[in-house]
């Protein structure tokens, strides 16, 4: 059993935070596109740069990645992330995304929601040989994570992900390193998930991770075979029709924001790999869709 002051510290919540792309992990595209693997190369008249769709935890037996990464990679000198993969790995980071994540004013996780929800919560919880109790401190959205993490972790996703792994390389390789956003928006995002709809997030998690395993097989497959539109189906449409506001805020505004960078690095020298969890290239408010609308010609790299 996890220990309380396990989850209440550091450590854990980090470990959490890590991995909670995986809930980002769920919007697409409409795209007449099909694909081998998720990397595309991105023109115009002038220049190219390549786009990754990632997944940001994995098991061990994942790897290799695609080939088609590495080709990308290789031809690249410089890599764009999310955000800068060490800063959300810090201590400062850890410690400032702790205190948005628990309640600091007196007031419980059993204050915040429903009574049904939290029934329904403290069976989930003890299924996994734990006690509601250990949750109390916590706010909805961080439960939310606590309990996909838990179930990934059962089976046996202890790997990091793509951009883990590519971040790690870029450093070694001592090539450049860009980000699309910060550290403070990320966890602007996470704090805000399911702000309102607390009752509606925790029981649509509930019953998602009644399905993990089936689950993560398939989006594996629809991911490493870029199959866009079966994605788009699976979970984007589910989540931009069961929560408008959290598929909003982490998707379209973030797509939003990252496309006037993007399109600047169609003025730079250098060739740039950008790699973004692979929901954030999917669906008509897609990074893929909103490129090629303005005119960008897209081709897949096999």
């Amino acid at each position: 059993m996890i220990q309380y002051n396990k989850l209440h510290h550091g450590g854990f919540t980090m470990s959490i935070y890590k991995k909670i792309s995986f809930i980002t992990l769920v919007f697409f595209l409409t795209l007449s596109l099909h694909a081998d693997s998720p990397v595309w190369k991105i023109s115009n008249e002038k220049s190219s740069i390549y786009l990754g769709g990632t997944i940001h935890v994995l098991k061990p037996t994942d790897f290799p990645l695609d080939k088609a990464f590495h080709k990308a990679y290789n031809d690249s000198q410089k890599i764009y992330f999310e955000v800068d993969i060490d800063k959300v790995n810090s201590r400062e980071f850890q410690e400032k995304a702790t205190q948005k994540l628990i309640y600091t004013d007196g007031q419980t996780l059993k204050d915040n929601i429903s009574d049904k929800t939290y029934g329904l919560l403290e069976e989930f919880f003890i299924n996994k040989g734990m006690h509601i109790s250990m949750m109390q401190n916590f706010k909805p959205s961080m439960v939310v994570l606590i309990m996909t993490v838990m179930e990934l972790e059962s089976l046996g996703f202890h790997s990091a992900g793509v951009d883990d792994f590519f971040y790690r390389l870029a450093i070694n390789d001592n090539k450049k390193i860009g980000t699309l956003e910060s550290t403070d928006d990320q966890l602007r995002f996470l704090v805000n998930m399911g702000k309102g709809q607390e009752d509606e997030l925790l029981i649509y998690t509930i019953k998602d991770l009644e399905n993990t395993a089936q689950m993560m097989d398939k989006i594996k497959d629809m991911w490493s075979n870029a199959k866009l539109q079966e994605m788009n189906a699976y979970l984007l449409k589910p989540m931009s029709r069961e929560f408008p506001t959290l598929y909003k805020e982490i998707l379209v505004d973030r797509n939003n924001n990252w496309m006037p960078i993007i399109k600047d690095m169609f003025n730079t020298e250098e060739k740039e790999l950008v790699l973004v969890g692979f929901l954030h290239l999917v669906g008509e408010d897609g990074l893929l869709h909103q490129l090629k609308r303005d005119g960008y010609k897209i081709e897949i790299i096999e």
